[in-house]
């Protein structure tokens, strides 16, 4: 990623009527430009609501706060969040997600990561946005009647665990489940048990992408799920519950944890 530009010679209005251009969707472009000159960033930083701004963003790219974040904090209302904002040390903290999950991942060339994963997660949300409210994930017993047809993330198909069954109590979750190495064979998935280890593919581990682990679930995303024999092993059922969206690390972490 560049470096920022400290005399960007531009007016103020030139710089205003770029960012207008670049689609409040295009997550990366946004947070590229934001970085590349303290003038640029001044404009994003300014306002009443400067966050509202990433915190759609982010929602329309289908991600969450990643662990950035208070949990509780990403299931609030606009208003609730307001007063959060405006007493917090961090009067940015959506805007601080973008960045970290860009910077560390969004260059990333795996196909199912980086910019390709954040295409994928766009075009997910725009298909659902009709059956889902704004900062809202459906929640499956309250809106049961209107509950859309759920799409799992794709990504879980391009997911795999370390090979050795004691890991499952050696590694974090992030550290145990990687991604797939582009041009491996599509091996028995998340879903069906161990594979190899993939020592000789540094950088696949899902710790090392913000983007994958803070990405919804399921398209509608929810806040509640429940996991029945993910495995294909006897393993209990898992509920899980979150004040905001289940994301795909909260997927893998019950899996890792069964």
């Amino acid at each position: 990623m560049a470096q920022p530009i400290e005399d960007f010679d531009f007016p103020p209005e030139l710089l205003l009527i770029i960012k207008e251009l670049v689609e409040d969707w295009d997550l990366r472009t946004h947070v590229c430009f934001y970085l590349s000159s303290p003038k640029v960033a001044a404009l994003y930083d300014s306002g009443k609501r400067p966050d509202a701004f990433w915190r759609l963003a982010c929602w329309n790219n289908g991600l969450t706060g990643g662990g950035l974040l208070d949990p509780e904090s990403e299931g609030e209302d606009e208003e609730m969040v307001d007063e959060i904002e405006s007493h917090s040390k961090r009067p940015s903290p959506w805007r601080d997600v973008a960045v970290d999950h860009i910077t560390r991942d969004g260059f990333c060339t795996h196909p199912h990561c980086g910019e390709a994963l954040l295409e994928y997660n766009r075009g997910c949300m725009r298909e659902v946005q009709e059956d889902v409210q704004v900062f809202k994930p459906i929640h499956s017993r309250s809106d049961e009647d209107s509950l859309a047809p759920l799409t799992a993330h794709q990504v879980f198909e391009h997911i795999e665990f370390r090979q050795f069954s004691d890991v499952f109590r050696r590694y974090r979750a992030e550290d145990d489940a990687h991604l797939r190495a582009p041009g491996d064979p599509q091996r028995r998935g998340v879903a069906l048990g161990y594979t190899h280890r993939p020592d000789d593919y540094p950088g696949m581990y899902l710790a090392e992408h913000p983007l994958v682990t803070g990405s919804f679930a399921t398209f509608p995303p929810v806040d509640s799920v429940m996991l029945l024999h993910l495995t294909g092993r006897s393993l209990p059922s898992f509920i899980i519950m979150r004040m905001g969206p289940i994301t795909v690390l909260d997927i893998v972490s019950a899996i890792h944890e069964g």
